[in-house]
């Protein structure tokens, strides 16, 4: 007990000196002395009680992999404000909206209706940017829940039209009766609706009669979005904003007799759900880059050879083994990175004994990278990370140990290219020998 006490004010100095810095070794230094030189040897003896290391461990690999969870690290956007379609840096967007189906298979099952053409009409803040010459690409898709990722197999045939800015904050794609038509069919298939059967007796004062009804309920539908262009605009999330779908067409004039004069007419259907997802334009080369997306759920992984630093652990001389790492940091730096309509990039980061493992960002340690303003150091940049959790791994002393490096998708357009190499220094301090 008497040892306890004397080595906690010790230890209490080291790790708050360390936690609170960004690197608390000096580069030039082999052992990180000038730390641990300042604590007072009438407390502790330095010599028995700590050991400061600095290694180079090697790089057996690095690499990138997609998050496997669904939420909220994938790909996949939902309940956003905004939606995306188009490349972004090596990136593709493809947005999703559903319409009402029944409300617009109610007149086009009209005869007497005529489709003139349909306009579905996107609003954007003027910050998103669209660009005039953007080509966007409208297909019709099965409907689905915003929880359920938008894939190929729902999508059916591209409706042709044309694209037009109509405002700064607006832009429309129009298309004629001809893709009207190809609606209708789409929705006229068995699996794009649902038939209700209900039946009521009759009657007469004689023998009963039974009538028979049927209702036609159909499914709603969906429009996929792409773009040769990155463009953004809002969801059916934000109020009086939506996306909205006009159908214009001409019908009967209710007052005239000879039954040859059509007025035009218009059903405004407002977008009720939407969502998008990104996905890498080339997923082989992107598994292969030691990078980090946030658009994507892409986290970069590097494999590290760490059985030659957990044998530091050992101090020969004394015939002690050590079993806490009061503190480490690692070398670090990064190639470039990129944040669209952002100065910050936060980075979640750990080390761990297994490239499968499932990790939380809520429970790993954080970086946050600043854009500088610096013209001789322009853009994100690092140096270092602090390894505060690398006590998990003492007891098993995994040979191999994995370090992920995220970003989380509150990010939005965030990507890092992290530095390759053969070997990186881990610095750190040793702590309680027995």
């Amino acid at each position: 007990m008497k040892n306890t006490v004397c080595l906690l004010p010790a230890l209490l100095f080291v790790a708050g000196f360390f936690f609170c810095s960004d690197s608390p070794f000096d580069p030039s230094s082999d052992l990180g002395g000038p730390i641990l030189s300042t604590i007072d040897s009438s407390i502790t003896d330095f010599n028995k009680n700590f050991k400061s290391v600095r290694h180079s461990v090697h790089v057996q690999g690095t690499y990138s992999t997609l998050d496997s969870a669904q939420f909220p690290r994938s790909g996949h956007f939902r309940l956003q404000d905004s939606l995306r379609a188009g490349p972004w840096s090596g990136e593709s967007a493809r947005a999703y909206l559903k319409f009402a189906g029944d409300s617009l298979m109610s007149l086009l099952s009209d005869s007497s209706i005529v489709p003139a053409h349909v306009r579905l009409q996107l609003r954007y803040d003027s910050s998103f940017a669209i660009g005039t010459d953007s080509s966007l690409t409208v297909r019709l898709a099965r409907a689905k829940s915003d929880s359920i990722v938008l894939t190929d197999a729902m999508i059916d045939s591209t409706i042709t039209g044309h694209a037009a800015v109509d405002s700064a904050t607006k832009c429309s794609f129009t298309f004629d009766s001809v893709q009207v038509y190809r609606i209708r069919d789409f929705l006229s298939r068995a699996d794009n609706y649902t038939v209700s059967m209900k039946i009521d007796s009759v009657d007469t004062g004689g023998p009963v009669l039974f009538d028979t009804t049927y209702d036609t309920a159909y499914h709603d539908f969906g429009l996929a979005l792409t773009c040769d262009t990155l463009i953004e605009f809002y969801s059916s999330s934000f109020p009086g904003k939506q996306p909205l779908l006009y159908f214009i067409y001409a019908v009967p004039d209710s007052s005239d007799t000879t039954g040859t004069v059509r007025i035009t007419d218009t059903l405004v259907l407002v977008c009720n759900g939407s969502d998008y997802t990104v996905a890498d334009t080339n997923a082989v080369l992107a598994d292969a880059l030691f990078m980090s997306s946030a658009a994507t759920g892409r986290r970069a992984v590097m494999k590290l050879d760490l059985s030659p630093f957990w044998q530091d652990l050992i101090d020969s001389a004394s015939a002690l083994r050590f079993h806490n790492v009061l503190a480490a940091d690692i070398d670090f730096a990064l190639d470039s990175a990129e944040a669209r309509a952002s100065d910050v990039i936060d980075v979640y980061y750990d080390l761990f004994a297994r490239a499968d493992t499932a990790v939380d960002t809520s429970s790993m340690s954080k970086r946050r990278l600043s854009r500088s303003t610096d013209s001789l150091v322009p853009g994100f940049s690092i140096d270092s990370l602090n390894l505060q959790h690398i006590n998990r791994l003492v007891d098993s002393q995994a040979p191999v140990g994995y370090l992920f490096l995220m970003i989380r998708k509150t990010n939005g357009s965030a990507k890092v290219l992290w530095h390759d190499t053969d070997s990186i220094f881990v610095r750190a301090v040793f702590s309680n020998p027995w």
